[in-house]
Order: structure tokens, then sequence, then C-alpha cells
């Protein structure tokens, strides 16, 4: 009941899509995430409002008696994890409304009051230490159960006091010793890729958080489970911390409204070369790989005439067999065969595929490349032309 930060979570992740895509052809944006973000905002407003009775105008707002990520410590008072996300989920709403021309069945005046409250939400902060504290009243050196306060950096990338310094501040305070070391695995992947970020100085600390972030894989079947002892099987928190390492840590990739970036490449220990195969963004399927001196991006061939009306037609075979499933019973599932080709072609959330846009690579002089593009190992954007 106090996990109300699961609200955010699900507008983070609406946000992050829409940047993927930025497709509004099937109406995603007004049909799907303009409900749940309105939604949200008024829950976080409902909040805001029973939390802050008679607060005036200009007065910082806080968020009482919830749970953040770690579930060691609860109820507290301004949860960093959970107040972060409230000025995300706010400043998401706000965008969006505004993206499609004032947000229809929002009140008078409730868009602007979303972007006030987003500016007044206080955040934990400590100035002699320099550091986020978990909560109000967290005490320093005090063990947490899980990544929480760490996420900042990612996936939230807050600028509320981040500094480099800062982050490594933040990753000494709850690492170590003050973060059980019977967690959830994907603890270890937000540490890895806190460390990543700060450079090779702390190669040391990244290639130790990464490889704890698959020990808890157990076979036979190579999943994750909870806790490095067992419990929950197939944790999929857990594989996702690993994958995150795997694709926003060493690639560096950050994605935001106007271009995906590579910031910093790096390579794992051990490792000679990384590539990301055919992820989507903006309608294309992008690989990106590099070694120790350059970095290559390159575009799948988009799918024929004939392949997008072969797959729409076992797309339609896909939807009548999934509404008979109630009389299907000894009926075999849909071959692979007739599952979509996912080489060039991006499915929407609400069906159809992302009309691919023309993509460049800048690189870090600001210098603009065509795909396909090899160049010395650098931070590289990919951008929309």
């Amino acid at each position: 009941m106090y996990e109300d930060h699961i609200s955010s979570d699900i507008a983070l992740a609406i946000t992050q899509y829409w940047r993927m895509t930025r497709d509004n052809s099937g109406g995603w944006l007004n049909a799907t995430a303009w409900p749940l973000l309105r939604g949200i905002a008024r829950f976080w407003m409902s909040k805001l409002a029973l939390d802050n009775p008679g607060a005036g105008a200009g007065d910082a707002l806080h968020v009482k008696a919830v749970m953040g990520p770690d579930e060691y410590h609860y109820p507290v008072d301004d949860s960093a994890y959970t107040n972060a996300g409230v000025i995300q989920s706010l400043d998401a709403a706000v965008f969006v409304a505004a993206a499609l021309g004032g947000g229809e069945g929002a009140a008078p005046g409730e868009v602007a009051a979303w972007a006030d409250a987003a500016a007044r939400v206080a955040m934990p902060w400590d100035a002699a230490r320099q550091y986020h504290p978990e909560f109000a009243g967290y005490k320093f050196d005090t063990q947490v159960k899980q990544a929480d306060t760490v996420l900042l950096g990612f996936p939230l990338e807050i600028s509320f006091n981040m500094t480099p310094e800062v982050r490594a501040n933040d990753l000494a305070a709850y690492g170590g010793k003050n973060t059980d070391p019977g967690g959830p695995a994907m603890t270890w992947g937000m540490f890895a890729i806190g460390y990543i970020e700060l450079g090779p100085a702390f190669a040391q600390e990244a290639a130790g958080n990464f490889n704890r972030s698959f020990a808890n894989v157990r076979p036979p079947f190579d999943v994750w489970t909870e806790t490095p002892g067992g419990g929950c099987p197939n944790f999929l928190t857990g594989a996702g911390g690993f994958l995150q390492t795997a694709f926003n840590g060493y690639p560096g990739l950050r994605v935001n409204l106007t271009h995906a970036t590579f910031h910093n490449p790096r390579l794992p220990e051990g490792a000679t070369r990384v590539a990301l195969r055919s992820f989507a963004y903006l309608g294309n399927r992008v690989t990106v790989a590099y070694d120790e001196s350059t970095i290559a991006v390159s575009l799948a061939a988009p799918p024929s005439a004939a392949e997008v009306d072969a797959w729409a037609a076992r797309a339609e075979l896909r939807v009548a067999y999934a509404e008979h499933a109630g009389a299907r019973a000894g009926r075999p599932l849909p071959p692979l065969s007739q599952r979509a080709p996912a080489v060039g072609r991006v499915p929407l959330a609400g069906g159809g595929a992302a009309a691919p846009q023309a993509l460049r690579v800048v690189d870090s002089t600001g210098g603009t490349w065509a795909l396909p593009v090899v160049l010395p190992l650098q931070t590289v954007s990919i951008v929309s032309m």
C-alpha cells in the first residue's frame, strides 16, 4: 500500500517508449499515453494535496508515508526515488498535454498546476556529505535492501544536484555493506551502470558489479532467481538489470526527445568487441558495434512489400487465434514462422509499424554522417533528419 512509486514507473515506461518511436500514426499518444499520464498526474496531485494541507504558493511540497524500492524502510517521508518520480511524472504529463495542443479532458489551469507542483516537490539532500539521502531522516551508513537512491542517476537521470562527484558519493554511500548482499540481483547492474558512467578510474568497481548482476543465474534453464540463495525464479528485474548494463551501461546508450546517444562506449572486462544488433529506434532497426578503436553504425535492410503484406496476414491470424483461445484445447500454438519479421521493421504497441525516419550520426565534434558509417571510437548520437 506504500509503493506509490509504481505509478511513476509506468509514466517512465511511457516516456521511454515515446522517445524510441516518436510515432503517433495510430493515435497511441492520444488514446493510450495521454489518459494514463493524465491519471497518474491527478493521482500525484491528490497525494500532494493530502500531504501538504494549506501549502501556499511557492512552498515546498512533501510526499509522506511511502515505500521506495528499498523495502526495508517504510513508511518514510520524501523518498528520494519516489519524489524524483513524482517530478518526472508531472513533467511528462505537461509535455504530452502541450504536444497534443492542451490535453483533452484536462480542466482549465490543471496542466499549469502540474508544472507548478513539479517545480516545488522537495528532494532530500545532504550538503555536508554531498549526497542524496534515501529519505527524510535517513541515517548515513544504514543498510538498504536494494538499489533505490542510486537509480536517480539511471534510469531517472535527474539533474537535481547531480554531478559526477555526487554520483560517486551516492554509489559509495549505498554500496558495499550498506546494501544487503542477499538483495535482488538487479541492484548490481544499477551500480555497474553508475560506475561505468564515472569512467576508467572506476573500471574495477564496474566490472565487479556487472559480474554480480548475473551471479543469480540458475540451471537448468539459466534464469535469474531473486536472491543469490534462491527465492522467486525467473526474476525478470534481475535479468533486466543485467541487460541494461549490457546496452545502457558499457555502450552508454541514453535516449531523449531529440536523439539517442552512445556516450563514451566502453568494453566490458575481457571483451574485444561489443555489438548491439537491430535495436528499434524511430522506425528503424539500428546496429551499433565498437571495439578498442572504432565505432560503426548501420541500418538493417527494410522489409519488402511482400514481407509486410505477409506479416499483416499472419498478424490477423494470430488475432483470430487469440479470440478463440477458449476453444483451442489440444490445438498447437502458431509456429514461429508466423511471427513478424523483425529485420528492418518496428511494430508499434497499438498495432501496425512505425514509419522509418531518416537517420544521421553526429560525432563528438558536431560532424554529421550518413549511415552506414565507421568512425574512430567516440561519443556519437543518432538523430532524425
